[in-house]
């Protein structure tokens, strides 16, 4: 029989290797595919970030939505928490894109930017948006859209 005090380390454990496998996936699949800096065109930009969130939305959903659960299940649990919010989106990558950009402050629109973008996942996953499907240039294009707004607004 299985001691039912274990249970709760039992389970962490289980969730914690949810999350490295996740976080783990995120940053192999980022340094493949790592844009260079030297690219400033907001529309560009928009285009090319709209494109991996596209590939993610299509290849990666059930990631995008175990990761959204357990964001809020885990809001106790200050460690794991913190992993998994920042696995997907580095605020450290969009604070070096927004400081490229020219912004005032950049930590803040890099903040605002992740911001922005948990938003377009959930809302295309769980949203008002969920019947869009992935994979299709009018997907990239409800993305790009918006990212661009985020972008231009910078200057």
């Amino acid at each position: 029989m299985f001691p039912y005090s274990l249970i709760p380390a039992f389970r962490r454990a289980l969730i914690e290797g949810i999350v490295d496998r996740i976080a783990t996936r995120s940053r192999t699949e980022f340094a493949a595919r790592e844009p260079g800096m030297d690219e400033i065109d907001p529309e560009l930009l928009a285009h090319r970030i709209a494109s991996w969130l596209d590939r993610l939305l299509a290849q990666r959903r059930n990631h995008l939505i175990a990761r959204q659960a357990l964001i809020v299940e885990l809001l106790g649990d200050a460690e794991l928490h913190a992993k998994l919010a920042g696995c997907l989106f580095s605020h450290r990558h969009a604070t070096t894109l927004f400081e490229t950009l020219g912004a005032t402050d950049p930590a803040t629109a890099a903040a605002d930017f992740i911001a922005v973008i948990e938003g377009l996942v959930f809302d295309r996953f769980a949203g008002a948006r969920a019947g869009l499907a992935p994979a299709t240039a009018k997907s990239v294009r409800q993305l790009a859209t918006v990212l661009f707004v985020q972008l231009r607004a910078v200057n």
